[in-house]
């Protein structure tokens, strides 16, 4: 389960076949009009994105006031709210990143449900790799409606600095200028949410002593930026 959004370049939206359906919006998105989004149908399962992309993406047209659905069945995703507000916010400061990402991975949804103080720094000490590719660290964000305005605005605000967040009892989403990009900071906090799991029913609540010391996440992130391993990472 999940959707997915991509800004689309270059494309003439007279030139597609039929009729655009227009629907409104509450909420204004002023670095978006006129832009073309590629979203998910809502209702629409990745594998089904990946086996039948034509019958489960929608590409739209934002416009003053609302959008039209410019080809594609069915309404796009209930989270729109959510992937207009951070495709808004990256527009004005990070446009190179065109694809956003959200994901339902079970540990890392499992995680989120932990009542942890300090739970993102927990997790970033269980594995150097994290200080590598994820410089700007992980934000956390409280449980909120999905596909809320307030669940919007509190992602934005979180992704402002950071290019992946932790939704409370949902899931995860991340950026990038493509989805393969978007999928790594993913696929990295759920290989060590695993791990995590897999180690607090060992040592129960007293998790101080898992990881990192502080010492050796200061060498890390010198050698991470000596490395600038972000760059290439970065594709």
């Amino acid at each position: 389960a999940g959707n997915v959004s991509f800004r689309v370049a270059d494309i003439n939206p007279g030139s597609l076949d039929g009729e655009p359906r227009y629907v409104e919006l509450p909420v204004r998105y002023p670095r978006l009009g006129g832009r073309v989004l590629l979203v998910t149908r809502t209702g629409a399962r990745m594998r089904d994105i990946a086996l039948r992309p034509r019958e489960n993406l929608l590409l739209i047209e934002v416009l003053e006031g609302g959008y039209q659905v410019l080809a594609g069945g069915g309404r796009p995703t209930a989270e729109l709210p959510v992937h207009l507000a951070i495709h808004d916010m990256l527009q004005g400061s990070r446009p190179e990143h065109r694809a956003v990402l959200h994901a339902h991975p079970t540990a890392l949804l499992a995680f989120s449900h932990l009542p942890l103080r300090g739970k993102m720094e927990s997790l970033m000490r269980l594995h150097p790799e994290t200080y590598f590719h994820l410089p700007e660290h992980i934000r956390f964000i409280p449980y909120h409606i999905p596909g809320s305005e307030d669940l919007a605005r509190a992602t934005v605000e979180a992704l402002e600095n950071s290019r992946v967040a932790i939704w409370e009892r949902h899931g995860v989403i991340a950026t990038g200028g493509t989805f393969a990009h978007a999928l790594d900071p993913i696929e990295i906090l759920e290989k060590v949410a695993q791990a995590y799991m897999m180690v607090a029913p060992v040592l129960g609540s007293d998790m101080s002593g898992v990881g990192l010391s502080s010492d050796e996440i200061e060498a890390t992130e010198e050698a991470a930026g000596r490395m600038s391993v972000d760059v290439p990472f970065d594709r």
